[in-house]
């Protein structure tokens, strides 16, 4: 500080105000001939000549869980989509700071084609995006359908603990019990028979098994998805629908012992919201 002055202090809401900021940060979105978004990607905004690398991939269908893959592992790979289908694509860059998204400047224009053309001709142009879209639909569907499994079974766990608890009744116990078969035969159709393929035994492949195999398969594919990976589609698509119907009639079950439990001022249990009341 100069000579018979103090030092400036920030005031208290802009120490709150520093704390709250969000780094400043770019997306490109990529969009095919048709305008449809295929992708966006995020980098942060630093100064001085960056660059940004798209992959020609579609984004992924899976949940979106964090931490992300450590990609400095050679043994580890960033969870991407299909590759795109040849054709000209623009990709528009925005600037995302103080919650306000800007433009930044004109769209720009890329041409992909294969560096090698197929011996074998595969599925092409809007046939093979019709397809892909839909068979990344299912996948968002089914993968999250796995998770959802997981923390339903974390959730029942606490739910057992309850029955200790005052008021619950021999009705509650018997409905719990309902509640994990149903969440073992839900198991058993998404993921496979664990039980027989821990004891080395051969089992069928559950749906999530299946669609995964056949979307790992399209991941290093740039002709399209083979006939194989479309009869999987169709079997796995008629056995998935069957699936949410179980799933629906085993969430309204959990549904109606978390109202018990509320009824009953049983303590918190995950999902519950009684203290929104």
């Amino acid at each position: 500080a100069k000579a018979g002055k103090g030092n400036a202090y920030p005031t208290r809401d802009s120490i709150l105000l520093e704390a709250l900021e969000e780094k400043a940060y770019l997306i490109f979105s990529i969009k095919d001939e048709s305008g449809k978004e295929v992708r966006r990607l995020r980098t942060p905004a630093n100064k001085g000549l960056n660059n940004m690398t798209w992959d020609l991939r579609y984004g992924t269908t899976n949940p979106l869980v964090f931490p992300e893959p450590d990609l400095s592992n050679p043994y580890a790979e960033a969870d991407a989509g299909p590759f795109v289908a040849p054709g000209k694509y623009t990709v528009k860059m925005y600037l995302v700071s103080n919650g306000g998204q800007t433009d930044l400047g004109n769209t720009q224009t890329i041409e992909c084609d294969f560096l090698y053309k197929p011996s074998i001709p595969g599925i092409s142009g809007e046939q093979r995006t019709a397809l892909v879209e839909n068979f990344g639909e299912l996948r968002r569907n089914v993968s999250a359908a796995a998770v959802y499994l997981n923390e339903m079974k974390k959730n029942m766990g606490t739910v057992k603990k309850a029955v200790t608890q005052v008021g619950l009744d021999a009705k509650f116990i018997s409905s719990l019990t309902v509640l994990d078969q149903k969440w073992i035969e839900l198991n058993k159709k998404l993921n496979g028979d664990g039980v027989l393929a821990s004891h080395e035994f051969e089992t069928a492949n559950g749906i999530y098994t299946i669609v995964e195999t056949a979307a790992y398969g399209m991941s290093s594919s740039t002709t399209g998805p083979t006939q194989t990976h479309i009869d999987a589609f169709k079997i796995v698509k008629t056995d998935f629908e069957a699936w949410v119907v179980l799933a629906k009639e085993f969430d309204a079950l959990y549904t109606d012992l978390q109202r018990i439990l509320d009824e009953n001022k049983v303590p918190y249990t995950p999902g519950r919201k009684f203290f929104l009341n």
